[in-house]
């Protein structure tokens, strides 16, 4: 017995469908576990959370004699949140610290904290210690480092790419469509032969 074309035609554009759905929720998922961390009160939150958390960090620091200080709420953050705390002078020195890792130094050269700030993790470490984010903070005249230590694993990844030729990768989605309505409109034509 024959099958009737709609039906074939129908056939095909659901198996389609269905597989292009599918791989949309295999990519989304994959994306999702790309971007969360999972803290050690085992919240999921997203990878960059660390980050924006050690750029709000500032407004926690004050200054008492022309020594940094922690706010009281800003201890209390650090605690619920298992987060460690150095601040250091312009030289490199310990001048403040909470909870700090024990593999911390009480002194940074110019390079350690370079290699810090771009890997987030020590020489002497296993990145699955913690990460550490790096903020700086003015105070009297004088700048301070803030090294914020999270117990987890964040990877930092620079991207660089051609400004000219990527605008948004507007052009990479349309060129994605437009495969898949091609593709479509083969099959389509194909059976119609």
């Amino acid at each position: 017995m024959k099958q009737s074309g709609y039906r074939t035609t129908f056939h095909i554009y659901l198996i389609f469908f269905l597989s292009l759905l599918g791989t949309l929720i295999a990519v989304c998922c994959l994306f999702a576990m790309l971007i969360t961390a999972t803290n050690p009160n085992g919240k999921n939150v997203r990878s960059d959370q660390p980050k924006i958390f050690t750029q709000d960090f500032s407004k926690y620091i004050v200054f008492v004699n022309d020594t940094p200080k922690i706010k009281q709420t800003g201890l209390e953050l650090l605690q619920e949140t298992h987060v460690g705390l150095q601040i250091l002078d312009d030289a490199g020195n310990e001048v403040y610290a909470y909870q700090k890792p024990n593999n911390a130094q009480d002194y940074y050269s110019n390079t350690d904290l370079l290699q810090l700030y771009q890997t987030g993790h020590f020489d002497n470490a296993s990145p699955e210690d913690m990460t550490a984010f790096i903020g700086v903070i003015t105070g009297n005249e004088k700048d301070y480092a803030y090294v914020l230590y999270f117990p987890m694993n964040i990877q930092k990844v620079t991207m660089y790419l051609n400004g000219e030729r990527f605008a948004g990768g507007k052009k990479v989605i349309i060129f994605i469509i437009g495969i898949l309505l091609d593709s479509v409109l083969t099959i389509d034509n194909s059976r119609k032969k």
